[in-house]
């Protein structure tokens, strides 16, 4: 499990950002992704979702965040991706 990973922003779109560590881009999924200014170097707080046939990245600005989010997945049918 990732706690978090610290690379340079290299796209922001609607849904998600990427961000490059090491020459490896990181699709992360996230709430406000302009919230994270592109070309600048950031540590991206994520939560790794590993279903049957997917494994998906969710990002976050602080840890604080995320251990909100983690607070709310632990209820009985709420998931990463509610409709």
């Amino acid at each position: 499990m990732y706690e978090y990973i610290m690379g340079k922003i290299t796209m922001v779109s609607p849904l998600y950002i990427v961000c490059e560590n090491n020459g490896i881009g990181y699709q992360i999924f996230t709430a406000n992704p302009f919230s994270f200014p592109e070309g600048e170097e950031r540590r991206v707080y994520v939560y790794q979702a590993v279903r049957e046939n997917d494994i998906t990245l969710y990002g976050f600005r602080t840890a604080a965040e995320k251990q909100l989010f983690l607070k709310l997945i632990s209820v009985s049918g709420i998931g990463p991706r509610v409709p």
